[in-house]
Formats: structure tokens, sequence, C-alpha cells
């Protein structure tokens, strides 16, 4: 029996919010019932670090923060910074952040050019020249269309592993391997 084009219709946008349902995000730390008030412009230090800043937009914080945990057992410090919101953008904690590490991966989920992680890492860029060691790197999705296929959408995202390993290229100059790495 073939279904109607409506019925399709339906099964796909029932499978879409199922989708959107199962890429929220669980808090680290449970939120009570009280309101919780996020300041706009100020950036939040999710981890302290020595070695990288990686300012991390949205879902690829917590990505970030599974890189930091793989690398500091090889004893690489990473500092996470969440900028929270882009419009203001708190430059002056991000450039602190670059000023102590010296080295900076803007990780943004959307694409490379024109988007969120374009701009942090073009303001970095200007204002954090004088203390860079190496050029501001950034991650972000593959120049493709992003999937709805589970299956595919880590091919096409940053996860941890990718993080890591643009992390290692920062600090040790080589070109990495990223792509076997992360499927």
């Amino acid at each position: 029996m073939t279904r109607s084009h409506e019925e399709r219709i339906a099964h796909q946008g029932a499978q879409a919010v199922e989708r959107v349902a199962d890429c929220r995000l669980r808090q680290a730390e449970p939120v009570g019932g009280e309101d919780v008030l996020v300041p706009i412009g100020r950036a939040d230090v999710k981890r302290a670090g020595r070695d990288v800043t990686v300012v991390a937009v949205g879902r690829m914080v917590q990505h970030a923060l599974r890189a930091a945990e793989e690398l500091a057992g090889e004893g690489i410090e990473i500092e996470v910074v969440d900028p929270r919101t882009l419009m203001p953008l708190d430059v002056e904690t991000l450039v602190a952040s670059v000023r102590k590490t010296n080295r900076v991966l803007v990780v943004d989920g959307g694409a490379r050019q024109y988007g969120a992680g374009a701009e942090i890492a073009a303001t970095l860029s200007e204002d954090a020249f004088d203390w860079l060691d190496a050029p501001v790197t950034r991650l972000c999705a593959e120049n493709v269309p992003i999937p709805i296929s589970r299956p595919l959408e880590p091919l096409v995202q940053p996860n941890p592993a990718r993080i890591a390993a643009a992390i290692r290229h920062l600090l040790i100059g080589s070109r990495p391997q990223i792509q076997e790495e992360a499927i």
C-alpha cells in the first residue's frame, strides 16, 4: 500500500521534529525551577587552559569540552570560551584568552564562509594580532548542505576528534588527518 503525498509529508515532518528533539543537549548541571539569566554580551570561559583558546559557538561548546578532556590526557591544556552572544560580542574576554594562550581555534557548526565563526576569526585577527603565534584557525561544517540523515551528519559537522586534530595542528604545525579520525 502506498502512502499519499500528504501522508509522506506528515511523516517527514514528524521525523524532523523527532530529529530536533534528539539534538537537544543535556545540561551538565540540572537547572532548578528558578530563571537563569544569561548576561548579554558576556562570554563564559567554560574551561581554563594555557596552550590554545577554543572559541566554540552553540552546540560546539560541548564538543570542544570533550576534545579538551581528551587532550588533557596528553598534557595539552585548552581554554574553551563560549561567546554566548554574537551581538554584542564580548571581544574583551576573547582577546584576554588569546593573550594568555597565543593561539586560537574558532569552532562553528555553521558554514565556514560568512558565518559567526568567520566574524569571530576576523575580529580576533584584527584585535589580537600582536599576541598570536599562529594564524587564527577555523573549524566549521563542510561546504555542503547539512544532511538530516543521522549517519551522514558526523561527516559534515565538527566533532571532538576533528577539534582535537585541529588543536594538534595548531601546536605542531603539520596538516591534520581529520577525515579518518572523525569517521
